[in-house]
């Protein structure tokens, strides 16, 4: 982070990483170009629930959904940084 930080201009302390994370089978991946660009997409019910999963991550947190905690291996949930309390975010 701190690396982009400066290609950007930014001070290290105001670039913050978040992410959601969810497991699902249906998702489309595709490619979309126009004379311009080429930009990389995904669609689907899954990309629909990691979203607010997503905007739930402030503050450079990364949340997972309930299917995805579900499928990790025992000895992943007991890693050290690793904190099973649930999170709640309304969305409106």
């Amino acid at each position: 982070m701190e690396d982009v930080a400066t290609r950007s201009g930014l001070r290290p302390e105001d670039v913050v990483l978040r992410f959601g994370l969810h497991w699902g089978a249906g998702v489309y991946v595709g490619q979309i170009l126009t004379r311009a660009r080429a930009e990389v997409t995904a669609l689907g019910d899954e990309v629909n629930e990691a979203a607010p999963i997503d905007a739930c991550a402030t503050g450079g947190r990364a949340l997972a959904s309930k299917a995805l905690i579900e499928r990790l291996e025992p000895g992943a949930i007991a890693a050290p940084d690793f904190d099973i309390d649930l999170a709640v975010c309304a969305i409106s």
